[in-house]
């Protein structure tokens, strides 16, 4: 082998191998064994083949290492092979070779460091030796043209954005030994149309499958327990998911503008659903939020057009901002009796919302709530009423809309601000129902005070139309 003089600061023996070409080392572990770094000034280029040992001044060592950086930027690198000894690979070491599509990896490998491989957009395949037991972050980020990855049952973990825009991804086999799968992992991998992940998997993390727009479908493990901010935000071609039972949480943004999601199912264990979670589901239908939670965060539902059904129960005690802003297909809607406040814009522009009854423990009503609803019945129970701004409704709603006050309030509703507006209004309810006092009466008909369909008998007013055709007012104490 040639000798080639020494650059102070960059490495410590340079040594051409058996081709000609020109690698660098720097000596580890007190001296006894060599890691191929790089020359300031200078890129590998073509096909390089690392050896196993190398003789300088007489001695021979080990190349064990490949350090951080060590081929960098080097854009006309095509391709690598690394010799069986050799046990890691630093950070950052072969990224923005963006012309290298092969390498070698020997089953010596234990580590591969964080974005070892980033942005090497022309490297399709790679396989991962069984030593291996974690893939670090961003190990494998923008690698566009990579299709095929082997991931080997020794992995525990994969770190985030290890895959991150790995467009030419169209599936992914997880092995059933990983436990965890890092924030952002598979973001952004746009060919990505199926994943499994395995059982031991405690938790989906923020926005590990964001941007995966061709994702049809993903089998979420009854081991999972949560799922992050931004999960699955954009997968637009995502129509159902399951969510498991042991699932208590879901967060910000999770599967907003799932523009295909038709069909999801919240279990009965979540106690959390963050801001957004569902914001510009356009296709979705239905849903019924469990029974464990206890506020509806802001623009939840926000845009979702083509919503008709929503249970919300009665544990629910805030209604957040936006939370239902331009839900057209909503025509009718309960707000529990629990609820406390009502959020700015939460049901702005839901078009086909047609009347609203407000319960008595609301205490705030913010700005534009019903703004671009055209209610024609506002039924307020609130006994005590509270300034609300002029926009809280439309003028429609003001103008052509009754609002129905409890008894022995209609003059205090005149007096206050936002109220007032209302052109029409009257004490009791709708629809000259007659009063009766208890509910000793046969019904074919049930409804809710604001005309939903009952199943069965409730404390409190409903109205019923019975065998005789009559409408009455009844209630149950």
């Amino acid at each position: 082998m040639l000798l080639l003089p020494m650059a102070a600061n960059a490495y410590d023996i340079a040594v051409r191998n058996a081709d000609g070409v020109t690698i660098y080392y720097n000596y580890i572990n007190n001296g006894a064994e060599l890691a191929v770094t790089c020359e300031l000034s200078t890129r590998y280029t073509g096909s390089v083949v690392i050896p196993e040992d190398v003789t300088y001044e007489n001695i021979t060592r080990k190349v064990t290492s490949i350090g951080s950086r060590a081929f960098y930027g080097s854009s006309y690198l095509t391709s690598v092979i690394i010799p069986a000894g050799v046990t890691s690979i630093g950070r950052n070491a072969f990224e923005d070779c963006c012309r290298m599509t092969s390498i070698t990896i020997p089953n010596s490998m234990t580590t591969i460091g964080d974005e070892a491989f980033r942005g090497c957009s022309a490297l399709a395949s790679i396989t991962i030796p069984d030593g291996l037991t974690r893939i670090e972050s961003g190990v494998f980020i923008d690698c566009r043209s990579l299709t095929t990855i082997t991931i080997p049952n020794s992995v525990t973990s994969i770190g985030g954005r290890a895959f991150a825009g790995c467009d030419g991804l169209t599936s992914f086999t997880t092995p059933n030994s990983v436990t965890s799968i890092g924030d952002r992992a598979f973001a952004g991998c746009k060919g990505l149309a199926s994943i499994s992940i395995p059982n031991g998997v405690t938790s989906i993390e923020s926005g590990t499958f964001m941007y995966c727009s061709s994702l049809v479908s993903v089998a979420i493990p009854n081991s999972v327990t949560s799922i992050g901010d931004d999960a699955f935000t954009e997968c637009n071609s995502l129509s159902f998911i399951t969510i498991p039972n042991n699932v208590t949480s879901i967060g910000k943004g999770a599967f907003a503008n799932c523009s295909s999601l038709t069909l999801i199912t919240i279990p009965n264990n979540v106690t959390s659903i963050g801001d957004a979670s569902f914001a510009n589901c356009s296709s979705l239908t239905s849903i019924t939020i469990p029974n464990n939670v206890t506020s509806i965060g802001n623009g939840v539902f926000d845009g979702c057009i083509a919503l008709t059904s929503i249970k919300i129960p009665s544990s629910v005690t805030s209604i957040g901002e936006y939370a239902f802003s331009y839900c057209k297909g909503l025509s009718s809607f309960t707000i529990p009796d629990n609820v406390k406040s009502i959020g700015k814009s939460a049901f702005r522009f839901c078009s086909g919302l047609t009347s609203i009854t407000i319960p008595n423990g609301v205490t705030s009503i913010d700005d534009e709530a019903f703004y671009g609803c055209d209610l024609s019945v506002v039924i307020s129970k609130i006994e005590n009423p509270f300034v609300i701004g002029t926009d809280v409704f439309s003028n429609n709603t003001f103008l052509n809309g009754t609002l129905y006050v409890p008894a022995g309030t209609i003059d205090t509703y005149k007096a206050t601000d936002g109220w007032k507006n209302f052109m029409s209004i009257e004490e009791g309810l709708p629809l000259g129902v007659p009063d009766v006092r208890n509910d000793n009466v046969d019904a074919i008909r049930r409804y809710a005070i604001d005309g939903n369909v009952l199943t069965k008998t409730h404390k409190g007013i409903s109205i019923i139309k019975t065998n005789n055709g009559i409408t009455k007012k009844v209630m149950k104490k």
